[in-house]
């Protein structure tokens, strides 16, 4: 499928928006702990952190996990108290490194999860939206269980995806047996088709975010039209610096202009619908 719009400058500002908002701007961190991070005074050295990103106009995400044998209570009490502090909040419930942690993918775990943290949003009066991020070693029946959670809780988005535990044989390095969520570009095939049929699944009604294994514009644009409102570097950003997120917003256009789109909105899902 192709697009029927032409390349405008516009599209470099939607471009700008997709890749630099969220590639070298994030700032994720983990917020599940029962007393203050690394005290500096009479403040968090963590809620000083976050203060100093926000002045300097940098986009800030709360990433939750639960740690304790109460894994809900540590989300619910993670929200409480860093959400005022971010620009969104991510619902971690997809780490391999945690053990058990992604047991509160399962439906009944996850409605749980979910609707605590919905009530706590209300209860807090801030307007954070809630994303949830998953794993890309779900079944089917595991996709639609977070496909009619995720809708029926009212937060909104997906991010898609986490890690994975999966090792496939086209690894060369001697720690490939090791264990823990792999990332990088192994992980671009296996997330970008949970991506494809979360969207299917979910249809218009939530944002998903695209992540695993986004080397280049090519990637990126895959993503997209895969079904991704947005996309997030990680490993690349690691390995390749800062000049990536350039180099990926030119190569964007550059797909954008060869399938006569003038926004990156014209190419959302046109591999899903």
């Amino acid at each position: 499928m192709t697009c029927s719009k032409k390349v405008t400058a516009s599209t470099i500002g939607q471009a700008a928006i997709l890749c630099g908002g969220l590639g070298t701007r994030l700032c994720a961190l983990t917020a599940a702990m029962p007393k203050p991070l690394l005290p500096v005074g009479e403040r968090p050295f963590l809620e000083i952190l976050l203060d100093e990103l926000g002045r300097m106009g940098i986009k800030r995400s709360v990433l939750l996990a639960g740690f304790s044998a109460d894994r809900i209570a540590d989300y619910v009490r993670g929200f409480e108290r860093l959400a005022g502090l971010a620009d969104y909040v991510t619902v971690n419930v997809s780490s391999p490194n945690t053990p058990g942690l992604r047991g509160l993918q399962h439906r009944e775990e996850l409605q749980r999860l979910l609707q605590s943290l919905t009530d706590a949003h209300a209860r807090s009066g801030k307007s954070k939206p809630l994303l949830l991020k998953i794993a890309p070693d779900l079944d089917e029946q595991a996709m639609d269980d977070i496909a009619d959670v995720v809708l029926s809780s009212g937060i909104e988005g997906l991010i898609v995806s986490n890690t994975t535990i999966s090792r496939p044989a086209s690894l060369k390095s001697p720690g490939a047996s090791e264990a823990g969520g792999l990332s990088g570009k192994p992980l671009f095939e296996p997330s970008t088709a949970i991506l494809k049929q979360m969207r299917m699944r979910i249809g218009t009604r939530v944002v998903l975010v695209g992540v695993g294994g986004i080397t280049n514009g090519a990637d990126a644009y895959a993503k997209i039209r895969a079904g991704a409102s947005l996309v997030q570097l990680y490993t690349a950003l690691a390995y390749q610096g800062p000049s990536l997120v350039a180099r990926i917003k030119r190569e964007l256009l550059q797909c954008l202009t060869r399938d006569d789109c003038s926004q990156i909105s014209d190419a959302i899902v046109a591999d899903v619908m």
